[in-house]
């Protein structure tokens, strides 16, 4: 029993759970390890009832989740559709396995073997089945958000916005694209993956004004796009600790700034999912700022070793540069203060990610610290990529 929430019927959800009194924000309302849990890459269902049968105790309130699949070719068209080229052939052999080893058993275990699999189908997280997260249903503008906790191996779920008595507390099964209009939300992510039609404050803002919140993310996609365009090209430049022959341009290195802080005001004008923001926005963000403040410091300190230092045309051009390089380090500053905040609210204050972020802000202006704390920025995938 928790003291913050009690689970109960939700009125068009089924099971849910239904706030016990006022929670404030960055409170940890849950915190759990994956009861079922599977090795990364292939495996089979035989692989499925083992680890379900070494739960112990967790077996029966696993029983009792929520289990979106009737019959057996719903849940084979689900796991088809999961899967990409390279998998499918070796997923029509997984199912075939299955239906021949199912044509084996009584009817009875044959039901049995085919809710566990459902189950875990429809309660699944990237890390596995963790069966009290598993009852927080779904908004699209959740008020709690989950995260991962790489220390304690525990999945940790924090209030992003005041909870009154009697709220129900949800979750943002899909804050990963958080900034895709909502019948692109639908059809590709919320009613394929999950089975339901969200019912959340966003989606019935967003239902009666279809085509301004088609426009809006549709201009949210033209910026990214533009900002991963200018994201690769810059990275030409600085992909060797600085030592390149050619010298960036400043001004791109500032328009892809540019471009993440104009989606980062779109996103908070959408009021979508902090983890989103930080993720997808800010850690790009504050990157692309303090590649453009190292780069600044490198052209200064190359005009420095020049004969002609003193000439009024090198003077002219350092100014410049100076002012350019602070500008830069406005942006750092602007990006891991909002960063730093949200952070200490989704994932604690004693956790890596968020001390990172509070090293980044008190650490500005720090050539050798920004450095080493800059993420690889040739990753894949790209922020916000509608196909990822």
């Amino acid at each position: 029993m928790s003291e913050y929430y009690e689970v109960k019927n939700i009125e068009g959800k089924g099971m849910g759970c239904v706030a016990l009194k006022e929670i404030k924000l960055g409170t940890m309302i849950l915190q759990e390890k994956p009861q079922l849990k599977l090795k990364s890459g292939s495996w089979s269902f035989q692989d499925l009832l083992i680890a379900f049968q070494q739960m112990g105790d967790d077996e029966e309130e696993y029983l009792n989740l929520s289990n979106r699949f009737e019959n057996f070719d719903d849940l084979i068209q689900f796991i088809l559709g999961q899967s990409d080229q390279k998998k499918s052939k070796s997923l029509n052999m997984w199912t075939k396995g299955l239906k021949e080893n199912l044509a084996s058993f009584n009817s009875e275990h044959r039901e049995a073997v085919l809710k566990i699999i459902g189950i875990y189908y429809t309660n699944c997280f990237d890390d596995g089945v963790v069966i009290k997260i598993s009852r927080l249903n779904h908004s699209c503008r959740s008020n709690c958000e989950y995260r991962w906790n790489e220390k304690t191996g525990f999945k940790e779920v924090r209030v992003v916005s005041k909870i009154e008595k009697g709220d129900e507390i949800t979750i943002n099964y899909a804050f990963n694209h958080s900034m895709q209009d909502f019948q692109s939300r639908h059809e590709k992510w919320i009613k394929p993956n999950w089975g339901f039609v969200c019912l959340c404050d966003r989606c019935e803002e967003e239902k009666s004004n279809l085509e301004s919140d088609k426009t809006f993310c549709k201009k949210f996609d033209e910026i990214r796009k533009k900002a991963k365009k200018l994201h690769n090209e810059n990275e030409i430049f600085f992909s060797n600790n600085l030592e390149m022959d050619q010298p960036i341009k400043l001004e791109k290195v500032m328009l892809e700034v540019l471009f993440y802080e104009e989606m980062y005001k779109m996103a908070k004008e959408k009021k979508t999912s902090w983890s989103f923001m930080i993720d997808h926005i800010l850690d790009y963000a504050f990157d692309a700022a303090a590649q453009g403040y190292l780069c600044a410091q490198k052209k200064i300190s190359d005009l420095d070793k020049k004969s002609d230092q003193n000439s009024s045309s090198v003077s002219e051009e350092k100014k410049k540069i100076s002012e350019q390089m602070k500008k830069f380090n406005g942006k750092c500053e602007s990006f891991s203060t909002a960063a730093e905040k949200i952070a200490k609210i989704v994932w604690g204050k004693d956790n890596r990610n968020y001390l990172e972020w509070r090293d980044k802000k008190n650490n500005l202006g720090n050539a050798h610290f920004l450095r080493i704390s800059m993420r690889s920025r040739m990753r894949e995938p790209y922020p916000g990529d509608p196909e990822t």
